[in-house]
């Protein structure tokens, strides 16, 4: 997985594809933008995706930002 700070436009649209479908439509839903390398991080970590969506979605409904 590319770095952050050097990843390329394609590189960060091939790292959301890769995500599940469920954290893709809270990122894509979401009023703040998620960078796809930090949650693939977190999936890495352990963190259930769901949980993740759930926390996606409730920063959206709270209007705060989590990553």
């Amino acid at each position: 997985m590319t770095a952050p700070l050097c990843a390329s436009p394609s590189d960060i649209m091939r790292q959301f594809d890769e995500l599940p479908a469920i954290i893709r439509t809270a990122m894509c839903l979401a009023d703040f933008p998620y960078d796809p390398y930090w949650v693939a991080r977190r999936i890495e970590r352990g963190h259930k995706p769901e949980r993740i969506a759930a926390l996606i979605n409730l920063s959206t409904e709270r209007k705060i930002h989590v990553g």
